[in-house]
């Protein structure tokens, strides 16, 4: 590793220790010194004597065996060990699998009972995510990544040992009958014909009515949600083109008054011109006028000041040839006398040339100072006629900037039109599909009914029917319920990797793991802390390496997420940065970088225009995925954000923070739902169905909290002990109807 080095190059070269980066920053020879001085962890120096032994390793060529590498002898998970570490959700909002420790424990949500658990990894569960169709579950853990399929237990008896009184009335075609359970639950069935419905006790009886089929349910869910993605883009779209023909509106209205302007401008470019041409060649003659006056103001100031020396030296003279003149005998007397005379007039000779030449240098200054004043003049016209030549530059460079961003703008518009005609067409064949859904579902008739009964501590309704078809059914909604998927295993398919191996694919823990829309792929995201990170693309049915995007980030990756159509994958990472790759050529399609701390979770929208990142720096980001620019920041929360998803295509998101909270919100701005009942511990995990009615809240101290978008508590399970407390609906428990330690638990493959 220090041969490889980083940024900075190698950190040794051997054979050379003088000029290794490890001996001279250590040495305090090169800057950034090792330690640094004064550093917070008091760090000493290395002293002489380690310096030396160093520089001695590296000049005898810096070699050695290292430390023995040797498999991970682990040992078993603490019990200590209660945080939730990961969560997903199926996307039918049937299943629910939460990671302890290094268990993987799963929930069945429409019978609102632990459906069992597996011991998964030897370390920590630190990601999971279920299949598009909801058939597999892919679980990360350090070092390796394991798949495990869905698989039925069988079909249960009709459990008639649990009805205490039925009534059934005539032939059969009208049932109805109060049911009462073992655990004291009283359900009230009153089945006329179609559709039959089930009453439960309260102050207002709840009515839930019973029909179709377990896949004529999923198959209405998977088009409702595709039918809402649909109706939000076309909304989107038609606001989008309404803002682009506005948009384009108003830049016609600014072009034609700007091409009005550069008309005018260009008749009068010839006056412009010779106006500027004029203007230059005035300024030039001004200041070389302004410069010559300067000139003779400064030779007759020295004139000035050499006249007044002179008649300084005349002055003199003359003080001292009086001096003379008194000092004289009589013979010298006259002669003195004439000198003294010659001196007094070259001294007055000098005070007329110093007075003439200050008169001299007065007009050479206020010929320098009117000189100036045409020079400012002229400068100011230059100034102008520049100006106006600025200005029609301007104009034109306005108008052509207009005209480039008015075709942009058509180009968008017409784009978006041809947007808009797909996703009326798509949503026009998935309303045909909705019908056609509706019309075999209600097509649908429930044979006679024989009879009635509870399972599975009254969360089951039970009816046998004339010729010997059984139903299921789930009291809490009225859900039809899969027969084979009543005793539900999750079995194991194969591991990707080896956490107790030497050698794995994957570097440090696999933080997270994502499958393809067509569930056909799974990307995963891992990475050596601090140095790099790790994007991986799988093949589900061989588990073979399909491709590795090179060098994604420079931390580990800590989030992923496919596009609706499988053709673009994000990533998030420790190293703050949010990133689109092309899933085919693995090549970096937006780099985003804005956050202040690890990006934690990322979501595609529905129609691939925005992506939203979560981080540890509190906050949730909205990114333009035609700019890469951050177009919203929601900055409400006061611990770290972990989990955030997109909602049945549209433009609403549900986003979790360690709060705890969990808030509904509009991309565009704003917080549409805030509020959560119950929660009190820090959020480790979460995880939400694709409509966002579910989500999945598994805190630090071990509790699962089922709740739905408006935040409201629906389920509650200690994960792990012996008893599991459901919430019913309305907030009064029940008895639980079975323990996750009591039901089967997988061995280790």
């Amino acid at each position: 590793a220090m041969r490889e080095g980083g940024d900075s190059g190698p950190a040794i070269v051997p054979n050379k220790a003088l000029s290794s980066l490890l001996y001279e920053t250590a040495a305090h020879q090169k800057k950034p010194f090792m330690p640094p001085n004064a550093n917070k962890a008091k760090a000493a120096p290395w002293t002489e004597a380690q310096l030396a032994l160093v520089k001695r390793w590296i000049d005898e060529g810096a070699t050695g065996t290292g430390k023995l590498r040797q498999p991970v002898a682990w040992k078993p998970m603490p019990e200590a060990v209660r945080a939730l570490s990961a969560a997903a959700v199926d996307a039918q909002g049937r299943w629910v699998a939460a990671g302890q420790g290094g268990r993987v424990f799963f929930y069945d949500v429409a019978l609102r009972r632990p459906a069992g658990f597996v011991e998964a990894h030897p370390d920590v569960v630190s990601s999971a995510a279920f299949s598009p169709d909801g058939s597999m579950l892919a679980t990360g853990s350090r070092g390796e990544v394991k798949l495990w399929k869905k698989g039925s237990g069988g079909v249960p008896a009709f459990p008639l040992e649990g009805v205490v009184g039925v009534a059934v009335s005539g032939s059969g075609s009208v049932a109805s009958g109060t049911l009462r359970h073992s655990d004291g639950q009283t359900v009230v069935v009153a089945m006329h014909g179609q559709p039959t419905r089930i009453k439960r006790p309260g102050k207002v009886p709840e009515v839930v009515e019973l029909g179709g089929t377990p896949e004529g349910v999923q198959a209405k869910a998977l088009v409702a949600e595709r039918m809402a993605g649909a109706r939000f883009e076309v909304q989107f779209l038609e606001a989008e083109g309404k803002g682009l023909s506005d948009k384009l509106a108003k830049a016609k209205t600014d072009w034609e008054k700007l091409r009005k302007e550069h008309e005018s401008l260009e008749l009068k470019k010839g006056d412009r011109e010779k106006a500027l041409a004029e203007a230059v060649q005035k300024r030039e003659t001004a200041m070389g006028a302004r410069d010559g006056a300067e000139d003779a103001v400064m030779r007759t100031d020295a004139k000035v000041e050499a006249a007044k020396r002179s008649e300084e030296e005349a002055g003199r003279e003359v003080k001292a040839r009086e001096s003379e003149a008194q000092s004289a005998v009589a013979e010298e007397k006259e002669e003195r006398a004439k000198r003294l005379e010659g001196s007094r007039a070259l001294a007055k000779g000098a005070a007329e040339q110093r007075q003439s030449l200050e008169t001299e240098l007065k007009k050479a200054k206020a010929d320098a100072a009117a000189r100036e004043a045409a020079y400012r003049d002229a400068a100011k016209a230059l100034q102008e006629a520049e100006g106006l030549i600025s200005t029609a530059r301007t104009v034109e460079i306005n108008l052509r900037n207009l005209e480039e961003g008015m075709a942009q703008t058509e180009k968008s518009a017409v784009a978006s039109a041809a947007a808009l005609v797909a996703a009326r067409e798509r949503l026009g064949v998935l309303e045909k599909e909705a019908a056609e859904v509706d019309r075999r579902i209600a097509e649908t008739r429930l044979p006679e009914v024989e009879a009635m009964a509870l399972a599975q501590g009254g969360t089951v309704l039970w009816t046998r029917h004339a010729g010997g078809g059984v139903r299921a059914w789930s009291v809490e909604g009225g859900r039809p319920l899969a027969l084979d998927q009543m005793q539900v295993r999750w079995e194991w398919v194969r591991t990707l990797g080896d956490a107790r191996k030497l050698d794995s694919p994957f570097t440090g823990r696999v933080n997270a793991v994502a499958f393809s829309p067509d569930g056909k792929s799974l990307a995963t995201g891992s990475g050596d802390p601090s140095r790099s990170g790790e994007v991986k693309i799988w093949n589900v049915a061989s588990g073979a390496l399909e491709r590795e995007i090179s060098k994604p980030h420079k931390d580990a990756v800590l989030a992923l997420d496919y596009s609706r159509d499988g053709l673009y994958l994000a990533s998030g990472s420790a190293d703050r940065a949010a990133r689109i790759w092309e899933v085919k050529s693995g090549k970096l399609f937006r780099n985003m970088e804005a956050h202040a701390s690890h990006v934690l979770s990322v979501a595609f929208r529905g129609d691939f225009r925005r992506l939203a990142s979560a981080g540890a720096d509190n906050a949730v980001k909205i990114w333009d995925l035609q700019s890469s620019d951050v177009l919203t920041t929601f900055s409400s929360f006061s611990k770290e954000v972990g989990f955030l998803k997109y909602c049945g295509g549209g433009d609403e998101l549900v986003a979790a923070s360690a709060m705890p909270a969990l808030k509904v919100l509009k991309d565009a701005g704003g917080e549409v739902r805030g509020k959560t009942e119950g929660l009190s511990k820090y959020v480790v995990s979460a995880a939400a169905s694709p409509d966002g009615n579910l989500c999945i809240l598994g805190e630090v101290g071990g509790t699962l909290r089922m709740v739905n978008r408006e935040g409201k508590p629906l389920v509650e399970w200690k994960v792990g002990e012996a008893q599991a407390a459901p919430v019913a609906r309305g907030g009064a428990p029940t008895a639980p109807p079975s323990s996750a330690s009591a039901l089967p638990s997988l061995a280790q493959p």
